[in-house]
């Protein structure tokens, strides 16, 4: 029997009604957590539009799945919405946040991703949520807490996130790290959409290449720090090269400069900091 009256954006069963792909399907969000409870049924799509409208092409590139979305409602007259956007891997859901959310989204640890008024933005393993409250409380947060542990989550290493945003320095030669200005790229789209110093056919996503950005505050103004993960030493070395030959290197003296990057292999050692 399946467990929650979740139907597609245009009316259709979903998986979750029918049970194709497993008869014990978790509805994605839940139909109640924490005194919270779902209000009609939930709608299913698989349109990354539906998530972002400005942004669907980008999702697509995190490996988006499908979007599913459900209002609930307490007691004490209180509403929330809640969109549960599910990727390929937590890789997926860690890193489209910084392009969707607005900029006055602070980051947090735990589960939780950002907070902007009255709406929460967190990713548990594979799993991006975007919770919207009309009235917050001192409890919304534990409340969310046990929402995120309800979500159903993907096997083995794709509830992993990704480690490479861990990688960034909080100093780099002095400089120093602007807080939530972190950015983890998988595609060419995303590259472009953030402002990246460095074009996207240099990167080469094709490839296997993971990218992180960050900002830093030094005396001659701020400056992009980009590290870049290849699958092996051997690619990151070929990238190098051809990123050496785009700036036209020359004898001169190398300073701390606006834009800088690091390329690494999978094997965390660095092969060059520009």
């Amino acid at each position: 029997m399946c467990c929650g009256p979740y139907r597609r954006a245009d009316g259709s069963p979903s998986i979750s009604e029918i049970g194709l792909s497993n008869p014990c399907f978790r509805p994605n969000p839940p139909n109640e957590f924490a005194g919270w409870q779902i209000k009609g049924g939930g709608v299913r799509s698989d349109d990354p539009a539906t998530a972002d409208a400005a942004n669907g092409d980008v999702l697509k590139e995190y490996g988006f799945v499908r979007l599913e979305t459900a209002a609930y409602t307490r007691d004490d007259g209180r509403n929330l919405t809640v969109k549960a956007a599910v990727f390929d891997d937590a890789s997926g859901a860690y890193g489209p946040s910084p392009i969707t959310c607005p900029r006055k989204c602070t980051r947090k640890r735990l589960a939780t991703r950002g907070y902007l008024n009255s709406r929460v933005l967190f990713y548990q393993g594979n799993v991006l949520v975007d919770a919207v409250f009309d009235r917050m409380s001192v409890m919304s947060a534990a409340q969310l807490r046990e929402l995120a542990g309800l979500l159903p989550q993907a096997e083995g290493n794709k509830r992993n996130p990704p480690s490479l945003p861990a990688r960034l320095p909080k100093r780099a030669s002095g400089p120093n790290f602007e807080k939530n200005t972190t950015k983890y790229i998988l595609g060419p789209l995303a590259l472009n959409r953030v402002g990246s110093p460095l074009p996207a056919a240099m990167v080469d996503f094709a490839a296997g290449a993971e990218l992180v950005m960050g900002r830093y505050a030094a005396a001659a103004g701020d400056a992009t720090l980009m590290l870049i993960e290849y699958p092996t030493s051997q690619i990151a070395a070929e990238r190098l090269r051809r990123i050496d030959a785009s700036h036209q290197i020359t004898g001169q003296q190398r300073e701390w400069r606006p834009s800088s990057m690091s390329v690494r292999s999978s094997t965390r050692a660095p092969v060059r900091s520009l």
